[in-house]
């Protein structure tokens, strides 16, 4: 739910404000708007959730380096027409002012991220953050950090097969191993290549800098011959329930006849 952003981001009569605090604003009670968030925000899944969330977008799109190429992205795409639009609709007043106004975006998308952390820490009374850094081979598969899938447009990939983020301290991520198909997930491998897990979700507690792997190999996944699967347990269930029906069927109308 959003509500009256046409001043954000830094807006030519918004003014440059990259430390203000937005939880101030929605935690006072003639902004009624955000009664809705701060009463979601009692309950401890959906805050862990928000705070993760907030975390993932600030690890990709309002990363400092993403969101300053952005703006130049479409002070680029816009530059050419600039001119002509001027001189049509008088605003901004020229040239030069609205190159000073997209050099305020981007002085406000470098300073947010780092101003919205201390915020999230005051708010939620967190303890920090710390570093993952995720690795897998991009040609096997690829690792889901929360709702975040590691080889999007949006993430950067630091050698094409490693990425790092940054998550609160005491707040625990998921992590999920997604292997392509020909592949099958083998196992969560740390720095010293010790395996730590062979769950395909795997939840970490970031309480401090932590690096693993996920390793894919080769073919199917290995089942145990004497393992049911789920589809042939439903089947056997079917067959019993079916011929139960059958004998009761055949029983009653034996009864019937007689």
């Amino acid at each position: 739910m959003i509500n009256d952003v046409d001043a954000g981001f830094a807006a030519s009569w918004g003014g440059n404000y990259p430390e203000y605090d937005m939880f101030e604003r929605l935690s006072k009670e003639s902004w009624k708007t955000g009664d809705l968030l701060m009463f979601m925000l009692d309950n401890e899944k959906f805050k862990a959730d928000f705070i993760n969330r907030f975390a993932d977008l600030l690890n990709t799109v309002f990363s400092s380096e993403i969101a300053q190429g952005t703006v130049e992205e479409m002070r680029a795409l816009y530059e050419v027409e600039m001119e002509e639009h001027i001189k049509r609709w008088g605003y901004p007043t020229s040239y030069i002012r609205w190159q000073a106004y997209v050099d305020n975006m981007k002085s406000f998308a470098k300073e947010r991220p780092e101003n919205l952390i201390e915020q999230l820490t005051e708010e939620f009374d967190l303890k920090g953050m710390s570093d993952i850094t995720l690795n897998s081979d991009q040609l096997k598969g690829y690792i889901q950090v929360n709702r975040l899938n590691v080889n999007d447009t949006y993430v950067d990939l630091l050698d094409g097969s490693s990425w790092a983020g940054r998550y609160f301290n005491g707040i625990p991520v998921k992590l999920k191993a997604i292997p392509l198909q020909g592949y099958h997930f083998a196992g969560w491998f740390d720095e010293n290549d010790h395996l730590m897990s062979g769950d395909i979700e795997l939840d970490v507690d970031p309480a401090d800098d932590i690096e693993l792997t996920a390793v894919f190999a080769i073919g199917d996944p290995i089942v145990e011959e004497d393992a049911l699967s789920v589809t042939t347990i439903l089947i056997y269930a079917s067959v019993f329930v079916i011929s139960s029906l059958s004998i009761t069927y055949f029983i009653m109308k034996r009864k019937i006849r007689a």
